[in-house]
């Protein structure tokens, strides 16, 4: 509204009022951590905040709980592969952890319709409070609960919305895809080739200005290397026992 970038009353009072959500939803959060902390010693609580939140803020509220690890480093797959429960509110993790078979817990301690996420949390365990949300974790620990109900329905929700939950790898349909499309190759002339060295020159610039004026945005975003790019391809290919050749370059 300060900016001018939004005009309408009733958008600015959902913003103002999820604002307000998100606040009381970290608090909420603060609190269950310390429960988990002080019930499950014998396990380690790693907090995966969103990439655009400050991370020095959820290392303040957590400095004295000695078996929680806040961290953005290593993929989230890594860390669901690890993990024994997942717990979030409203997170596309969740599918990621449901369809790697771990037990995914939908923290609900406010309730507010407009800002649900209805996928992930339809293929969760939903519990509203931190009792709850205690009770829920030490059943799934247990195997205290029916798994494979959990599963069928979970399955059933994201068949309707999820490509590849079986069959072809969604990046092999990608790629199948983009071979059809016909592409004419563009040449471009001196005054473009400078026009586009300019932009990104100046995308450049602004970013790096934004580093210092904002830097909670950047500080936890790394640029990823080409090498990432090809560890990456290599492990893929491992994996779906793939000898395609792949290339890859630097733009």
């Amino acid at each position: 509204k300060k900016h001018d970038m939004l005009k309408d009353e009733l958008i600015i009072k959902i913003k103002q009022d999820q604002v307000l959500y998100k606040k009381k939803l970290m608090k909420s959060y603060i609190d269950l951590i310390q429960e988990l902390s002080n019930k499950f010693i014998n396990y380690e609580i790693v907090l995966r905040p969103h990439p655009a939140e400050n991370l020095q803020n959820w290392l303040d509220v957590t400095e004295n709980f000695k078996n929680v690890i806040v961290t953005h480093e290593k993929p989230i797959g890594y860390w669901i592969h690890q993990s024994d429960v997942v717990i979030h509110t409203g997170c596309t993790t969740a599918i990621e952890a449901f369809i790697m078979d771990k037990p995914v817990i939908a923290f609900k301690p406010i309730d507010d319709k407009r800002f649900n996420v209805p996928l992930p949390d339809s293929i969760s365990l939903k519990v509203k409070n931190i009792e709850d949300c205690t009770k829920m974790i030490q059943r799934c620990i247990n195997n205290d609960y029916d798994f494979f109900e959990y599963k069928r329905k979970g399955n059933q929700i994201l068949s309707n919305s999820v490509s590849s939950l079986d069959g072809e790898f969604s990046y092999e349909k990608i790629i199948k895809e983009l071979k059809t499309i016909d592409v004419n190759k563009i040449k471009f002339n001196i005054y473009q080739k400078n026009k586009i060295k300019f932009i990104f020159l100046y995308l450049n610039i602004k970013n790096f200005i934004r580093k210092f004026v904002k830097p909670t945005s950047f500080k936890y975003n790394k640029t990823i290397s080409k090498a990432e790019v090809k560890n990456s391809v290599d492990r893929l290919q491992q994996v779906t026992k793939s000898s395609e050749k792949i290339n890859i370059c630097t733009l």
